[in-house]
């Protein structure tokens, strides 16, 4: 049986941005770093805070990366510039690198909220994967992603589960679409990702297919 676990639900920092951007004779052209291009910080969230910005005479710009650490790392490299971001990964990096973060603005942290989802073919609920978390093959999407943040993130502060799992039991996927279709074709494997809760987004479309063939 194909099975969906929601775990949990971790909050946006909706943007963050360096405290000081350099002083400029005109509006300048702004970056709001965002995620994948199919993703809900591209495609739901960015648009209207860039059209905001526009209509305020800015020239602003949302731009595709590949997730919340790489947005940490363009907006410290980018003045000026803004970036989405996983509120659970983010507050992880400043307790860990407290001189960059602070540096950095968090603008707004409630745009919106996104599940923690575990996708699996064969497993029936969310005890059974804890039961055989050490056990069961993980696919994650891409390195750096803010997706695999949180994997790691539960790794470190469930050392007795998820730091059980051996590297050679997780592999990486090209997107969390691919991790899902690999969790969906496989016996005792499980995908992970981190979405809004939109059942119009593709990857929760692709759940329901693969569910009811």
């Amino acid at each position: 049986m194909f099975q969906l676990f929601i775990r949990g639900a971790i909050g946006l920092a909706a943007l963050l941005g360096l405290a000081a951007a350099p002083a400029v004779a005109q509006p300048p052209t702004l970056q709001i770093f965002t995620g994948g291009p199919t993703g809900a910080y591209s495609n739901t969230f960015c648009p209207p805070i860039a059209n905001v910005l526009r209509a305020q005479a800015f020239q602003a710009n949302c731009v595709n990366s590949a997730g919340t650490p790489d947005n940490i790392r363009r907006v410290l490299d980018n003045p000026g510039s803004f970036g989405f971001a996983q509120f659970d990964v983010f507050s992880l990096w400043a307790l860990q690198n407290p001189e960059q973060a602070a540096r950095l603005q968090v603008v707004r942290q409630d745009i919106g909220r996104e599940g923690i989802y575990m996708v699996s073919r064969s497993l029936n609920s969310f005890p059974d994967v804890m039961d055989r978390v050490s056990r069961l093959s993980w696919v994650l999407p891409p390195q750096g992603s803010g997706a695999e943040a949180t994997f790691r993130l539960f790794q470190r502060e469930l050392p007795n589960a998820f730091g059980r799992i051996g590297t050679r039991q997780i592999t990486n996927a090209a997107s969390a679409a691919e991790a899902i279709n690999t969790a969906c074709n496989g016996e005792n494997t499980v995908a992970l990702f981190v979405q809004l809760p939109d059942p119009r987004n593709a990857n929760f479309e692709r759940i329901t297919r693969q569910s009811n063939p």
